[in-house]
């Protein structure tokens, strides 16, 4: 048998994954399947015969996908404000286009609900969300977009303050 075998580890073999190349000598082209984004793998041809296992040189490739995000922190929380900041540690192999913070009222909030747009690239950056109820709990995730795809961070929720309500005089006052 021949092939390719691969791994994350940085020294793979044959009880790692493999994809045979069929039996006999010549050349051969296997096709990996199934990677996951934004991984580097280790991969090396190997041989198979009476006397053992004969292995090639090694390589590496790092797989594309989309821009790895986290959601770094909410803070300044008032009655009607947040801000939330994030941070995008690598394209993912495709220029990021689009970056910021996606927020809503119930879990797992996506580009579809409101979003607070704040630029685009690498690097650490903070989003004021305006215009929020008072005494309202939000959740919120970074996220950004690439050519491959929308990446989230983790989902962090927070509670607006609630504004201090009191009657004086028949009327009711903030």
């Amino acid at each position: 048998d021949k092939g390719i075998c691969y791994s994350v580890n940085d020294n793979p073999t044959i009880d790692d994954q493999r994809i045979s190349g069929g039996p006999g000598v010549g050349s051969f082209l296997c096709t990996l399947t199934g990677l996951e984004e934004n991984e580097t793998y280790y991969v090396c041809a190997y041989a198979v015969n009476s006397m053992g296992v004969s292995y090639g040189i090694k390589k590496s490739f790092t797989t594309q996908g989309r821009p790895v995000i986290s959601t770094v922190n909410v803070s300044n929380v008032s009655a009607n404000r947040a801000q939330c900041s994030g941070n995008v540690s690598s394209e993912g192999g495709s220029p990021v286009s689009e970056r910021g913070v996606c927020y809503g009222l119930a879990p797992n909030p996506t580009i579809n609900n409101d979003v607070v747009k704040c630029g685009t690239g690498t690097g650490s950056f903070t989003c004021d969300l305006p215009n929020l109820s008072n005494n309202t709990t939000y959740y919120v995730k970074a996220y950004a977009k690439n050519s491959f795809g929308v990446a989230y961070g983790v989902e962090m929720h927070f509670t607006t303050e609630l504004f201090p309500i009191f009657q004086y005089g028949g009327h009711i006052y903030q």
